[in-house]
């Protein structure tokens, strides 16, 4: 079995596995900068439970215009819809069963490539080999799975993630593998209320999650076997509980070019997950973000949104260039979640990111290529290539 797929593999349905390929096949970019530096994988796991492809393409500059599941992380006020919504819409606003995001990392992308092709699958010492080969060199997974359930404004949301990064560390005639591996099972819960012109929407989204851990480094030669991968993972895991609250108001001022101004916290109070094991427990700092944006109309069927964010209000070690998110976004045959077609680009101080949706009805795919800062809590520059796909089926369009 591949080292930094060696958990996450038990979990995947073979739909999931399917983004995957996609995810790592869909296009060869370099890195804004050289992150080998950073040997801890700590930093590259993404603390939220839920990614958004949407916001990835965007820049992460989601707060004003996030109206689907992509509220419960980035604004709740947006959880059933924004603006005015006909009385006789149905109660069922959406129902996504299921619905599977994938992600990965450029340096996954091509160590994935070469192990595919010299059959590292049925050889060991190939697999080896190969890993040896990008010594220092950080690879990223990521797959979610979640059913979504709007009932007009309220949102319920089974889930589970599961993130792995892993840096192969070559030493002497052994390889070692500084890995970090996150899995998170819970229920997501969240609702939304405005006023009767849709002008100001307030939201709220919480969760409660089982958490485990597991800490490298590891060896490679105890990742190949099952029983002595299933020792390993026990002696490094830890395994927490806790439940995360979110909060948002949005507030659409006029109806031309439809300006609107957010703010959101998320992991209100902090978010604290109890360690079962004994062990100390996790703290997710509080983050606030505030957004403006415009969206008008070009024409009939289309509509434009540009964002502006300022996000991590509360970290006061962060350089103000590093809080500013831009994202942009062209929005074809509808508005916001319900378009046919959209086509969307941010920039944020990592770089410039991108993505594209078509939306079917009954099917819909996301993809996106965007940069994340691996030290995210400090001053220091950091980036990472990733790739992400979401791929739902919204049933209620039976």
């Amino acid at each position: 079995m591949r080292p930094f797929e060696w958990i996450i593999l038990k979990r995947l349905a073979i739909g999931a596995t399917a983004v995957v390929g996609f995810v790592v096949a869909w296009e060869d970019q370099s890195t804004a900068a050289d992150a080998t530096s950073l040997t801890p994988v700590e930093s590259v796991i993404d603390e939220d439970p839920l990614p958004s492809v949407r916001a990835q393409g965007m820049g992460y500059a989601l707060t004003t215009v996030a109206d689907d599941v992509d509220a419960a992380m980035h604004n709740p006020a947006g959880i059933g819809g924004l603006g005015a919504v006909r009385e006789s819409s149905p109660w069922v606003r959406k129902l996504y069963f299921p619905l599977i995001s994938a992600g990965a990392n450029t340096s996954a992308k091509s160590l994935l490539g070469d192990l595919r092709s010299s059959g590292a699958s049925s050889d060991s010492v190939i697999g080896k080999a190969a890993v040896n080969s990008r010594a220092d060199s950080r690879q990223y997974a990521r797959v979610t799975a979640a059913t979504g359930l709007v009932l007009k404004r309220l949102l319920i949301l089974p889930f589970q993630d599961n993130q792995i990064a892993a840096v192969p560390r070559v030493n002497g005639e052994s390889t070692l593998l500084d890995v970090r591996y996150r899995s998170m099972t819970g229920v997501g819960y969240g609702f939304s209320g405005q006023d009767a012109k849709g002008r100001i929407s307030i939201g709220y989204f919480g969760y409660y999650a089982s958490r485990q851990e597991v800490t490298g480094p590891l060896s490679y030669d105890d990742l190949m076997d099952t029983g002595r991968r299933n020792s390993a993972i026990r002696a490094a895991s830890n395994n927490y509980t806790g439940r995360s609250d979110s909060v948002g108001l949005t507030w659409r001022l006029s109806p031309s070019w439809n300006p609107a101004f957010a703010v959101a916290t998320k992991n209100l109070g902090d978010t604290t997950f109890r360690n079962k094991t004994g062990g100390s427990d996790l703290v997710i700092k509080q983050q606030t973000s505030v957004a403006l944006s415009a969206s008008p109309r070009l024409g009939k069927d289309a509509t434009a949104n540009f964002v502006l964010k300022i996000d991590q209000l509360e970290n006061k070690s962060l350089a103000p260039n590093e809080k500013y998110h831009i994202g942009s976004e062209l929005l074809l045959g509808g508005i916001g979640s319900y378009a046919t077609f959209g086509l969307r680009a941010g920039l944020t101080h990592m770089g410039a990111s991108g993505g594209l949706s078509l939306n079917f009805g009954l099917v819909s795919f996301e993809a996106s290529s965007y940069f994340v800062d691996l030290a995210a809590t400090t001053s220091a520059r950091a980036a990472e290539q990733r790739l992400g796909a979401t791929v739902y089926v919204n049933v209620s369009e039976f």
